[in-house]
């Protein structure tokens, strides 16, 4: 794999969803739980969130954003109690000693997609350098599966040809799941969960080729001013219902 770029450069302005007012039911200080998510971890996130509000009364605020921009957002504000990360972001914040406790939640890896039914006939990556293909893929700069892609390219020789048919390129897996449900390309490489999660409209094709193993991970951070509460909703994100949701949602 390419090396990773130094995201500590990466400083894009934190975009928060914010829950509403604190009720104070199940809490010491009144103050919502603060959790980074990677965007593609969003949905069930969300819901474990919910039922996690249910079941303690507390609020949730939230930073979605990738993995690369969450990264150096802990490094710089220091705050927050929880974050949810794929590979290799949870080892890199372990080295930075901001990491007190992290889980596996669950696994990605890249697929293509295709319009349901699959009229191109596209079967492998060596596909997406046929004359007349229409690609959609990640910015490497900004996305880990896009580098995945991007070297196996380059192995096989047709990386070039394959930029050739490059109509689309975006940070986000949702955009280049649109791009492929709304007739903009014809293809493109997302993370597995992009499949699931439009199966109506897309059909996902596994490839022959192995990409490194990603794992989901919960982390809890050492800084965490909630700590208590913090580590249960790690609990409960990592326990067998957390989990459930996870694998429902294509988190294999």
């Amino acid at each position: 794999m390419a090396t990773l770029r130094n995201y500590s450069l990466l400083l894009i302005p934190i975009i928060l969803i914010a829950g509403s007012a604190l009720t104070g039911c199940g809490r010491e200080k009144g103050e919502p739980l603060f959790v980074y998510c990677g965007t593609s971890f969003s949905k069930p996130i969300k819901e474990i969130g919910e039922k996690f509000k249910e079941k303690t009364g507390a609020e949730i605020e939230y930073s979605f954003a990738g993995c690369e921009t969450i990264f150096p957002q802990i490094l710089l504000t220091r705050k927050g109690d929880i974050c949810i990360v794929h590979d290799p972001f949870a080892d890199m914040l372990k080295e930075k000693g901001v990491l007190e406790e992290d889980r596996v939640v669950g696994r990605i890896t890249p697929v293509l997609i295709v319009p349901k039914g699959n009229p191109k006939g596209i079967k492998s990556l060596e596909d997406l350098a046929r004359p007349g293909i229409r690609v959609a893929l990640g910015d490497p700069r900004f996305q880990t599966c896009a580098q995945y892609v991007h070297q196996k390219l380059k192995e096989k020789g047709i990386e070039e040809a394959v930029r050739k048919n490059i109509v689309y390129e975006t940070k986000t897996h949702q955009e280049l799941g649109n791009a492929v449900k709304l007739g903009t390309a014809d293809v493109s490489v997302v993370w597995n969960f992009i499949a699931v999660l439009n199966s109506d409209s897309l059909d996902g094709i596994w490839m022959k080729e192995k990409f490194p193993e990603t794992k989901i991970h919960v982390c809890l951070l050492n800084f965490s001013k909630n700590r208590d509460l913090a580590r249960k909703f790690l609990e409960f994100a990592s326990s067998k219902e957390g989990i459930e949701i996870f694998k429902r949602d294509g988190y294999i």
